[in-house]
């Protein structure tokens, strides 16, 4: 408690006169700290301390543990904990330790999205996407809402969409758990790569103890600047009276009527 008041005295005739002293009992204060939360690691909480003062006095609060609060000493505080965690708070009126209180905030572990590597898509085809959502130091098994970002996409809600994609498309993803905690963004990039296109005549003719060159050509879908020879790979099936069946304007010598394919790759398109 503390004393509050004053007392005097005098001698008076060799007699002492009384003193007076007034003693004061400052019961201890309660407070509340709120309710238990949850919330997602590497987000932060505001927790208040809540107190009913008999009176004006000095008012001072103690949070514990302290490392990963903004302040231990005010009534508002910001709480940034990485895993689940109980504070406590005992507030102090006129330096009467109060009756304390906690609140208890259960931390959600962070999942990572992890869109995959870069790919490359012919013109005109599909590709399947797949993101992979890990929790910190373990495999997840949860469920989670997923939300791609990008073009040409048949579902943008599920794990695995189909890109169909008409030019070079970098996608997003973020994954959100059942809590609400969603991951950091990771993206992924679809190379849109051209595909070939054959240009050869329904039919030959060739005279006989003749040869001749097939009249064959490749252009592509589209151009993203001039075609790498290096990269255009042809082959001529059945190989029969050709000279030199990976030539796509090969000279064949026949001796019998028969039927050709031919087949063309550049890069990984054909």
């Amino acid at each position: 408690g503390s004393v509050v008041g004053s007392g005097c005295c005098s001698v008076v005739g060799g007699v002492v006169s009384a003193a007076l002293v007034i003693i004061s009992v400052i019961q201890p204060v309660v407070v509340e700290a709120g309710l238990n939360r949850e919330m997602c690691e590497g987000d932060s909480m505001q927790l208040s301390a809540l107190v009913q003062a008999p009176g004006p006095g000095f008012l001072r609060y103690e949070w514990s543990p302290s490392q990963t609060l903004s302040s231990p000493n005010a009534p508002v505080v910001t709480a940034f904990p990485q895993v689940s965690t109980t504070y406590t708070v005992l507030p102090y009126f006129e330096n009467c330790p109060g009756i304390s209180d906690t609140v208890h905030l259960d931390v959600y572990p962070a999942q990572v999205a992890d869109a995959g590597n870069d790919i490359e898509i012919c013109f005109g085809d599909s590709a399947l996407l797949l993101v992979t959502v890990t929790l910190t130091g373990d495999t997840s098994t949860n469920t989670y809402q997923y939300s791609w970002l990008g073009n040409a996409l048949d579902d943008p809600s599920t794990s695995t969409p189909i890109a169909t994609p008409d030019t070079t498309t970098t996608y997003y993803i973020i994954a959100t758990s059942v809590h609400g905690c969603a991951s950091q963004r990771d993206s992924m990039t679809g190379y849109l790569r051209p595909t070939p296109r054959i240009q050869v005549p329904d039919s030959l003719f060739v005279c006989a103890n003749t040869s001749e060159t097939l009249p064959a050509s490749v252009n592509f879908s589209f151009s993203d600047g001039p075609p790498d020879s290096s990269q255009i790979h042809s082959i001529w099936q059945p190989a029969l009276f050709l000279d030199d069946p990976a030539l796509l304007q090969a000279e064949i010598t026949p001796t019998a009527s028969g039927y050709y394919a031919l087949e063309v790759e550049y890069g990984i398109c054909r």
